[in-house]
């Protein structure tokens, strides 16, 4: 499988994480940011996508590369994401939302996870 994953501070400037040296994540796509249980016993998602990227650990050059993009608590940014089927990749602008605390062991983050929120899927551009 071909990892596409992508960041940037806009669409057209988005990079991959393999170009900053930054290996693929391990990703948990969630379509909704909530479910509501209905009447007849279901349930019906709304509200924003989101996902969080993770890794078991960065080096401390792939956390700074990562930080170029995210300087503050949180960003706002464009990312390419893999959907939660597993096959889709998407263009999406969002937040993103840097680890509030960061486990430090030898030039290492362990676990290391960027949250990303309020996802809008952008439409795919023409070819």
């Amino acid at each position: 499988m071909t990892y596409e994953y992508k960041i940037g501070t806009s669409r057209d400037g988005m990079v991959t994480l393999d170009i900053l040296g930054v290996p693929a994540p391990h990703n948990e796509f969630v379509p909704f940011s909530l479910y509501l249980d209905l009447g007849n016993g279901g349930a019906r998602g709304h509200g924003w996508a989101s996902d969080e990227w993770l890794w078991g650990f960065v080096t401390q050059t792939q956390r700074d590369a990562l930080k170029a993009y995210i300087p503050d608590a949180g960003a706002h940014i464009f990312v390419r994401d893999l959907k939660d089927d597993g096959l889709t990749w998407r263009d999406f602008e969002c937040e993103a939302i840097w680890p509030q605390r960061e486990v430090r062991t030898t030039g290492h983050r362990i676990p290391f996870a960027i949250v990303l929120r309020a996802m809008i899927e952008l439409e795919e551009p023409e070819p």
